[in-house]
C-alpha cells in the first residue's frame, strides 16, 4: 500500500447496495491524494472518516468508467480479519479451572486444593490429546509394491503386519482427590 495525504474530498453520489451503512447506501467520495492519485472511494457514511490533511494508507483496486477505484485505510491500521485463532490451551486451562470449581461445589475436595487439582486435569488432557493425536505423517519412501494374492505361489499366503501393543500412560493419581 502506498501512503499520501489527503488534499481533496467531494462527495459524488451515493447507491444502494447490500453492503451500505445504515441507510443501505453506499456513498461515493471523489479523493485527491497529495502524491496526485485521484480516484473514487466508497463509504458507507455521507461523510467519511477521513478528511483533507490526513495521512491514509491506499491501494488502486481498480477502475470503474475510466476512474480509479481507491481503498483507503488508516496508516498503519490492521488489515485482515477480525477473528482470533482458536487457542487449545486456552480452551483446555478454561475446562480444567471450571471442572476443579464443580469439584469444590460438590464438597469433593477443598478449596486449597482447587489449584492443584485443575494443573492435575490438565496434565492429563494434555497425556489425552497426545495420545489421541493422528500421528504426523511419517517422511518415508514409498513401500515397495508387494505381490498379490494370485501372484504368490499356491503354498505361501500373505504375512500380515504385526501391530503395535497400546501405549499405556502412567498416570500418578496421588494428589487428586477423585
Amino acid at each position: 500500500m502506498k501512503t499520501a495525504k489527503i488534499t481533496n474530498v467531494r462527495k459524488t453520489g451515493q447507491f444502494p447496495s447490500d453492503f451500505g451503512g445504515d441507510d443501505g447506501n453506499l456513498h461515493s467520495q471523489e479523493v485527491v491524494l497529495s502524491d496526485g492519485t485521484t480516484g473514487s472511494a466508497n463509504t458507507k457514511t455521507p461523510v467519511p472518516w477521513y478528511k483533507i490533511g490526513d495521512e491514509v494508507s491506499y491501494e488502486i483496486t481498480g477502475e470503474y468508467n475510466g476512474t480509479p477505484k481507491l481503498k483507503i485505510s488508516k496508516v498503519g491500521g490492521f488489515q485482515g480479519g477480525g477473528r482470533p485463532k482458536y487457542d487449545s490451551t486456552g480452551q483446555t486451562v478454561g475446562m480444567a479451572i471450571n471442572n476443579a470449581v464443580q469439584l469444590v461445589c460438590h464438597g469433593k475436595i477443598g478449596f486449597k486444593a482447587l489449584e492443584n487439582t485443575a494443573r492435575r486435569i490438565v496434565e492429563i488432557a494434555k497425556l489425552l490429546d497426545k495420545e489421541f493425536s493422528p500421528a504426523p505423517p511419517a517422511q518415508t519412501p514409498a513401500p515397495e509394491q508387494k505381490p498379490s494374492q494370485a501372484e504368490l505361489p499356491d503354498n505361501m499366503e500373505p504375512v500380515q503386519p504385526a501391530q503395535e501393543p497400546a501405549q499405556e500412560t502412567e498416570i500418578e493419581d496421588d494428589d487428586v482427590p477423585f
